[in-house]
């Protein structure tokens, strides 16, 4: 039975208190069955940052993946990949791996083309797997790259009690794709020009013509550039193509005729070059002396008008400026290269040779002259080149050989001993072979019957080397890759001959002798 304040309120007590211990438990019910979301995993949603439980087909995109379609890409070639590492494919030392590109994966038909969400191929050549093997295990690398998207994985494999291959997944250790950020491409920057410049001065003593007659000394007059940049580094050499060797002096202690060239480079990699030439000459010519022709008693007397001159007179490196020959000991340049004694006595006779660099040589011949107090004969002779290849102006290109052309005398003598050669000789010889080049004078020498004897000679000019030739850019800037940005200036850096002298010359692109000493190269292209 109810009492009267059950009856007021209408609902028994029992019955609302044996209600609201049923709520309570199926309340405690619905949380033990219903897991609640944790804040990090809210946080993870709200960003779009990760994967739940490490999937990489979960909806959820790490960032810089912008497309379900990539991560479900990602997982295909991951499930290709550790269904074709087998035991046999494995790598066996640890630290060593097994790589295939996405390529090799379609062509062993392990995964088919590989579209990006736009339905373009993805790249085949970038995109791989790798598989390395660690201490205990392995770790599977899967890199996917499509158009601007590119991302991989890292996934643990192992040998497990489940895997029904060689090697599975850890189903503990799942990695969500990492993202590989696309680097911005760096804008070009602003091409710098700038025009570098040097100048070369020279120290030494002088001689005449510009020749040096001794060491000369070349040093930087001036290394300049403009726009801002600075001169960072420079050398000296002889060798055309630039050497940034630092040295800054260069000394030309070797006669001949040299260019040295100076080199600088700015701080915007642009390039010049400078040069000057110099010539140094320290040896003093050749001057020797001898009788050209005469007649000589066996007393060693000549009795007749006595002709001397040059058997020599060279300098191989300037060259001959001037010359001459006096019976005075003062030096004389007449450009005479004989001289005739005609009257009796002893003279003493003089030759005088200066180089173009101004070095001078002297030489002389003394000789005897009498008239006989009775009748003589008169001996002669005269000689001819028997044998030789002519080139050209009265040179020969090989050897000469030398003959008598004639042996008298007079006065019912006759000729008795002859000889041919360089010095005084009655050897009998009819023939001398002139074998060096340069410019020799062979003498025959003939006696007759009555001990007189007189010479003849002929000069003989041979020339069997080439000169020598080399071109050098003389102006044009260059840059640091080696081509020039400019017109380029082309021209002789040595055109040298010893012997017989340089008789012409050009530059072109094809054979001239046209005597021009520069060539400019406007075209582009080699």
């Amino acid at each position: 039975m109810y009492t009267d304040d059950e009856k007021r309120i209408g609902i028994p007590i029992k019955t609302f208190i044996l209600s609201l211990i049923l709520i309570v438990i199926f309340i405690l019910l619905l949380m033990w069955l219903l897991p609640i979301p944790s804040k990090s995993n809210n946080n993870s949603n709200n960003n779009n940052n990760s994967c739940s439980n490490g999937e990489v087909n979960c909806p959820d995109i790490p960032s810089g993946v912008t497309s379900r379609v990539f991560v479900d890409n990602v997982k295909d070639m991951k499930e290709a990949a550790i269904s074709y590492f087998t035991t046999d494919k494995l790598p066996g030392s640890v630290g060593s791996s097994v790589k295939l590109t996405l390529q090799e994966m379609i062509d062993k038909h392990l995964i088919l083309s590989v579209l990006d969400k736009d339905g373009n191929s993805c790249n085949t050549k970038d995109s791989y797997v790798i598989l390395t093997k660690q201490k205990d295990s392995y770790e599977l690398k899967v890199n996917l790259k499509c158009g601007n998207d590119e991302g991989y994985i890292l996934v643990p494999l192992g040998c497990y009690s489940y895997c029904t291959t060689g090697v599975c997944e850890n189903k503990d250790k799942k990695q969500p794709v990492v993202p590989t950020p696309t680097p911005k491409p760096k804008p070009d920057p602003k091409p710098k020009t700038s025009a570098p410049s040097c100048s070369l001065t020279v120290s030494g003593k002088t001689g005449d013509n510009g020749w040096y007659v001794g060491d000369a000394t070349v040093t930087f007059k001036s290394k300049t550039t403009t726009n801002g940049a600075k001169i960072t580094a420079y050398g000296i050499g002889t060798d055309s193509n630039k050497n940034f060797n630092g040295i800054d002096k260069y000394v030309v202690n070797n006669d001949g005729t040299i260019t040295v060239y100076g080199y600088v480079k700015d701080s915007y990699g642009y390039t010049a070059t400078c040069s000057t030439k110099i010539k140094r000459d320290t040896v003093k010519p050749s001057c020797n002396l001898s009788v050209l022709s005469g007649t000589k008693a066996e007393n060693g007397s000549y009795v007749s008008n006595v002709v001397i001159g040059f058997a020599s007179k060279i300098d191989a490196t300037s060259g001959i400026a001037k010359f001459g020959m006096s019976n005075s000991s003062k030096a004389t340049y007449n450009d005479q290269a004989k001289y005739t004694v005609k009257t009796d006595g002893t003279h003493k006779i003089y030759g005088f040779v200066m180089d173009n660099a101004g070095n001078a040589a002297a030489c002389n011949l003394t000789v005897k002259r009498e008239t006989p107090v009775k009748p003589v004969s008169t001996p002669k002779c005269t000689l001819k080149v028997t044998s030789g290849t002519k080139g050209s102006n009265g040179w020969y290109v090989g050897n000469v050989s030398v003959g008598f052309d004639t042996k008298t005398t007079t006065n019912g003598a006759t000729i008795k001993s002859f000889g041919l050669g360089t010095s005084e000789t009655y050897s009998g010889n009819t023939s001398y072979t002139v074998s060096k080049d340069g410019t020799t004078t062979v003498y025959g020498y003939v006696k007759d019957s009555n001990g007189y004897t007189a010479s003849c000679s002929i000069e003989v000019k041979r020339d069997t080397t080439k000169p020598s030739c080399s071109l050098k850019v003389t102006s044009g800037k260059k840059h640091t890759n080696g081509f020039y940005t400019s017109d380029i200036v082309i021209g002789f850096a040595s055109k040298t001959d010893a012997t017989s002298k340089i008789a012409s010359y050009g530059i072109g692109l094809s054979e001239t002798y046209s005597g021009n000493t520069s060539y400019t190269v406007k075209n582009i292209g080699t």
